[in-house]
């Protein structure tokens, strides 16, 4: 099986204390609030491109790119965001109690999930770049 390579920063990270990782982890969550809001201004600049464009081919892309951002909301991004709460709580019982034996399940599931966390920003990024992109060009 093929493994990805982490970046050096997430290697640290996964080395470092749990307060490290609790922390990180709120950040994501943070960065998931900003995600939220940033897709809620996507699909308002959407409609407003709607009403001024003229031809169905670009009308027919940018409900596309609507559909699209209302599967990364809804489907995807609320997903990641109810795994990351959780994955919050779990962290608290463990910095609360300290047993020894959860810190590697916790690490474990840390790496899943920043995999994850790193997977929807990178297509985030790259469908604001489109849509970017395509707006321009009207």
């Amino acid at each position: 099986m093929t493994q990805l390579l982490e970046s050096p920063k997430t290697t640290y990270l996964l080395e470092g204390s749990l307060e490290v990782l609790h922390q990180q982890t709120r950040e994501w969550l943070s960065e998931m609030d900003l995600w939220k809001d940033e897709i809620l201004f996507f699909k308002n600049l959407i409609n407003k491109q709607l009403l001024k464009v003229k031809t169905e081919d670009d009308k027919e892309e940018l409900r596309d790119y609507e559909k699209i951002l209302s599967k990364m909301h809804n489907d995807w991004l609320e997903h990641l965001y109810m795994q990351t709460q959780a994955h919050e709580m779990y962290l608290a019982g463990i910095m609360q109690n300290r047993p020894k034996d959860y810190d590697e399940v916790y690490r474990e599931r840390h790496r899943d999930l920043t995999e994850k966390v790193d997977g929807f920003h990178k297509e985030m990024r790259s469908i604001k770049s489109e849509l970017f992109e395509f707006i321009e060009k009207l």
